[in-house]
C-alpha cells in the first residue's frame, strides 16, 4: 500500500494548491537543508516553486518563503 493510501493522504505533498490554507491566513515557512540523505533538497525546491507558480494565479501577497542550509541533515 502506498504511503499516500495508507495514511489517507495526510502526508501527501504533491498538491501544491495550498490557497485554503492561505485564504485562512496560513503562512508557510520552508527549509530543507543541503546534506539531507534521507530527501533530496531539489525536491523542495521543485515542490516550493509550484506552490508559487500555482499562488500567483491570485493576486495578492505570497506568503510563502524558502530557505536552504548548508550543512542541515
Amino acid at each position: 500500500m502506498s504511503k499516500r493510501k495508507s495514511d489517507n493522504g495526510v502526508m501527501y505533498s504533491g498538491d501544491p494548491n495550498l490557497k485554503p490554507f492561505f485564504d485562512h491566513g496560513g503562512k508557510l515557512l520552508m527549509y530543507h537543508g543541503w546534506s539531507d540523505p534521507q530527501v533530496s533538497p531539489m525536491l523542495s525546491t521543485t515542490y516550493y516553486n509550484r506552490v508559487l507558480k500555482k499562488r500567483r494565479r491570485y493576486k495578492g501577497f505570497h506568503p510563502a518563503r524558502r530557505y536552504a542550509e548548508s550543512g542541515i541533515r
